[in-house]
């Protein structure tokens, strides 16, 4: 499971930041 956590971490920080990139950029 560590290493389907380190494949999947990447993922969401990566969606993360651009959801709050778009947020930022929408305000």
């Amino acid at each position: 499971w560590v290493l389907a956590g380190t494949q999947k971490l990447p993922g969401l920080v990566r969606r993360r930041a651009a959801e709050r990139a778009l947020f930022e950029r929408g305000v």
